[in-house]
């Protein structure tokens, strides 16, 4: 039998500490000011934005209730962005970055919660 606890025991139990984990840094790298990937809106439009997401209405509340956290088929879903544009332009510019844009009346969102999830489904399974 041994007596004594060598190291190598010891590092069984306890994990390496985060600075020993992390590959050291090459001389240079570091915070890299980019640019950010959005487009500019008016001030009025992001306090518009802002409020829109910290009251939503029943129906939005409900919904992201469904969709947050990847809950739906592991699917990422992204709120509304603020934008200036009207419908159509919104829409045309959200397909040339590769984003789906889908509507649902308030009432089946509320009452046929399960139907916008399997239709939502079905238009993200479509090709």
């Amino acid at each position: 039998m041994r007596e004594g606890v060598m190291m190598e025991d010891i590092r069984c139990f306890f994990p390496l500490p985060l600075w020993e984990r992390v590959a050291p840094k090459a001389p240079g790298e570091g915070f890299v000011p980019q640019t950010p990937n959005h487009r500019p809106t008016s001030k009025r439009i992001r306090d518009f934005a802002k409020g829109m997401r910290r009251e939503p209405t029943d129906a939005e509340a409900a919904m992201w209730r469904l969709l947050r956290d990847r809950r739906l088929a592991a699917f990422k879903f992204r709120r509304q962005h603020a934008s200036s544009d009207r419908d159509a332009t919104r829409d045309a510019v959200l397909a040339a970055q590769g984003f789906q844009t889908a509507r649902y009346w308030n009432n089946d969102v509320l009452q046929r919660p399960i139907a916008v999830l399997e239709d939502i489904l079905a238009k993200l399974f479509v090709p």
